[in-house]
């Protein structure tokens, strides 16, 4: 995951409201799933690529398994930002 990823991430994300995990609508789960998108998509456009493991935690936060708080931590983690 690219350092530029994970500060839209933070940025973007941490202003969102946080849902429990596993009790989001499929409302919210379509919200998540383009931010997600916009997120990946801007990442391509500077030439970059999230790769599978960051992708898999944004799935995962897409889904409500885990919420914007723990996908912010494993984003950090997973660059050496903790």
């Amino acid at each position: 995951m690219a350092l530029r990823e994970v500060q839209w991430i933070t940025d973007t994300l941490e202003v969102a409201v946080t849902v429990p995990p596993r009790a989001i609508s499929a409302a919210e789960q379509e919200r998540r799933r383009r931010q997600v998108e916009t997120v990946r998509a801007s990442t391509e456009l500077e030439g970059g690529r999230s790769d599978d493991e960051a992708r898999a935690e944004q799935d995962r936060w897409v889904r409500g398994e885990i919420d914007v708080d723990e996908l912010v931590r494993r984003a950090r983690a997973q660059c050496g930002l903790t």
